[in-house]
C-alpha cells in the first residue's frame, strides 16, 4: 500500500495523500456536528440567504439547467433540502459547509423552519 520513497526508508507523501483522501470519500472523520454545536451555530446567527449566494446561487439561479432553481426547492420541506446537502445529491458540496451552516441555508432556501427530532426514538 505505502511506497518507500527516494531515500527507502517510509511512504511518500503521495501515499499518505492517498490515504488521507481515501477516508475522506468513505467519510470517516465526517458526520454531523453534536447538538451543542448546533445551538451554538443558532444563537450565532447564521445568515442562509448570504451562505446560498456565496456557495449556491451560481448553479441555482439558472446557470446550470439540471440544478433546480431556488424557487422549484422552496416548495420543499426543509428537511429535504437538508437531506439533499447531508447524504443526498448535494452531499459533496453539503461536507464544505457545516451541520449548522447547511441548516441555515435549507430554512433560508424553503422559508421553512426545521423541526428538531429526538434521534433516540
Amino acid at each position: 500500500m505505502f511506497t518507500k520513497n527516494r531515500s527507502g526508508r517510509g511512504p511518500t507523501t503521495l501515499s499518505a495523500l492517498g490515504v488521507a483522501l481515501a477516508l475522506a470519500v468513505c467519510g470517516i472523520g465526517v458526520g454531523p456536528e453534536s447538538a451543542a454545536a448546533q445551538d451554538a451555530a443558532d444563537q450565532a446567527g447564521l445568515d442562509g440567504e448570504a451562505l446560498y449566494q456565496e456557495h449556491c446561487a451560481r448553479c441555482h439561479e439558472g446557470q446550470v439547467t439540471r440544478a433546480p432553481h431556488r424557487e422549484v426547492m422552496a416548495r420543499l420541506p426543509a428537511d429535504l433540502v437538508l437531506h439533499s446537502l447531508d447524504t443526498g445529491k448535494m452531499r459533496m458540496q453539503g461536507w464544505v459547509r457545516t451541520r449548522p451552516e447547511r441548516r441555515a441555508m435549507a430554512e433560508w432556501i424553503t422559508g421553512k423552519k426545521l423541526q428538531d427530532k429526538d434521534e433516540t426514538v
